[in-house]
């Protein structure tokens, strides 16, 4: 919500800083994504936002700009998840910033892969999770948050294994939680569905 208000600012800037703001937005995630501003003020959420504008601004479609780096983004990707992990084993400084740069790689890879999956046929798009993929996304930090923090201070992981369940069962648990949601919002409430999810 804070950074919706702040648009039309983000806007000026993006549309006229010709891209400079969506870069230094994304070296200030990456270098101190860590650093806790206030709730609802984050760099990523800035970043994010920022970077998702910039391409409606200038009119460009992110999956055909991402599908040609496919390769190249999965090899970047898997590059930066080992040097990440060693990093973080070997608890040596600046993981983070691997870490980061994994997540942008991370995410122009899956954008690469769906869209090419689909186009080969192989992927079809879901219109059931399509639909609730907005609710999901807006419910799932608050409960997820709450179901990593208490459940591993009721039943705290004792290896690597553990914490590697609790790590996957999450988005999981509350993916299939939030869809489920959202299909009983839409059927009983319909209006009320519209309004929370901004008619997406």
């Amino acid at each position: 919500m804070v950074v919706v208000l702040l648009s039309p600012a983000l806007y000026i800037g993006i549309k006229y800083g010709k891209g400079l703001v969506v870069i230094l937005l994304g070296l200030a995630w990456a270098m101190y994504s860590d650093v806790f501003i206030m709730p609802g003020i984050s760099l990523a959420s800035f970043f994010f936002f920022s970077f998702g504008a910039w391409f409606s601004i200038k009119r460009l479609n992110f999956v055909t700009k991402f599908q040609p780096l496919l390769c190249l983004a999965t090899i970047l990707y898997l590059l930066f998840v080992i040097a990440s992990t060693l990093l973080w084993h070997f608890d040596i400084p600046h993981q983070l910033y691997v870490h980061n740069m994994g997540i942008i790689a991370g995410l122009i890879m899956i954008i690469a892969w769906s869209a090419d999956g689909i186009e080969r046929g192989k992927l079809r798009s879901n219109a059931t999770l399509a639909a609730s993929s907005f609710f999901v996304y807006a419910y799932h930090g608050l409960p997820m948050g709450l179901y990593l923090f208490w459940g591993q201070k009721l039943f705290p992981p004792v290896n690597d294994w553990m914490k590697l369940a609790y790590y996957f069962s999450g988005p999981l648990l509350f993916i299939a939680l939030g869809v489920g949601i959202y299909l009983l919002l839409r059927k009983y409430f319909p209006v009320f569905t519209r309004i929370i999810t901004g008619g997406r």
